[in-house]
């Protein structure tokens, strides 16, 4: 994704270590994922190096899943960060 790179080379780690962007239509796109801890069509908990993600909504899907990268389909409503446990991430 040269341009999401191009746009947001001098951010921060983004959200809790991963970077993401919505599309229209409430799908989404998330760079730096180390893996699932939970996915249901209505929540996936995405676990980073700085603690986990959790993605509530709607027909929530695995569209991509491969090297850090993570394209979820349906939609999504809403982000939460949980607070990162020292040592488990």
């Amino acid at each position: 994704m040269r341009l999401f790179e191009e746009l947001f080379e001098n951010a921060d780690d983004g959200v809790y270590g991963v970077k993401c962007v919505w599309k229209l239509g409430g799908e989404g796109y998330f760079e730096g994922v180390k893996g699932l801890t939970e996915f249901s069509p209505a929540e996936i908990r995405i676990h980073t190096r700085l603690g986990e993600v959790q993605v509530l909504g709607k027909g929530l899907s695995v569209k991509k899943y491969a090297d850090g990268d993570l394209y979820v389909g349906g939609r999504i409503y809403t982000l939460t960060l949980a607070t990162p446990s020292e040592g488990k991430c």
